[in-house]
This record gives structure tokens, C-alpha cells and sequence, in this order.
């Protein structure tokens, strides 16, 4: 099964909030019950390594209707700008890993990160 795509835009310092589910190929959500999750944020797509992975930030908001909500708090979002050289653009993987270890990609896209006016 492909990926969902998904492109969003954060401002730096603000908290971002992000439900997903996952569902088979018919559409059905699955039991996430006892899954984990992990989002990884890369400036480049091809580099082995994530710059920023969040984990403990994830949490499943009920297992068998097979929902995630993902929260990237203020002093996070505040973080990814301070890594900004040129580029506002971070491509992000949300992975999930089942009971016995199994991981799928369930979303990915593109993480805009925009300078706030003021503060």
C-alpha cells in the first residue's frame, strides 16, 4: 500500500496538533493497540539520518479505530526554526511499528516551518 501524502505549514514557536488513522486498503481503521510511532523530519530526503525525530510526542488516541495524534509542542516547532540555514522545508516520515516490530509508513510530505511576524 503507498503512502498518503500530506504537505502542512507550522509557525515556529506555535503548537502543532495532527490526528491521523490508519486503515487497510479497504478503507478499515486498524487496531493500533500497543503500537508505537515515530516522525522523522529530513532537510534532504536522501540522507540516511533524520535531523529531528520525535517519538514521545506521538501518543494513540484510541487503538482500535486506529487513531494517532501527534503534537509537536512550542519550544519543538521553536527548535526547527533555529536549524533553518536556507530552506523553511523539512520532508517528514510518520512510521508506525506494530506489536511485533513491523514498520509501515503511514504519512509523509512536506513540513513548511514559517518565521513568525512577532512574538
Amino acid at each position: 500500500m503507498s503512502c498518503p501524502e500530506k504537505d502542512f505549514e507550522i509557525v515556529a514557536g506555535d503548537t502543532f496538533k495532527l490526528q491521523t488513522t490508519i486503515r487497510d486498503m479497504s478503507y478499515v481503521p486498524i487496531d493500533v493497540s500497543g503500537y508505537d510511532a515515530i516522525l522523522n523530519l529530513r532537510k534532504d530526503k536522501s540522507q540516511p539520518v533524520a535531523d529531528f525525530t520525535f517519538s514521545s510526542t506521538i501518543a494513540i488516541s484510541d487503538g482500535v479505530l486506529g487513531r494517532f495524534n501527534i503534537t509537536l509542542s512550542n519550544s519543538d516547532t521553536q527548535q526547527l526554526i533555529s536549524s533553518i540555514q536556507e530552506s523553511n522545508d523539512f520532508n517528514y516520515l510518520l512510521v508506525s511499528m506494530d506489536t511485533d516490530g513491523n514498520r509501515e509508513s503511514i504519512l509523509q510530505g512536506v513540513l513548511t516551518v514559517l518565521q513568525p511576524i512577532t512574538r
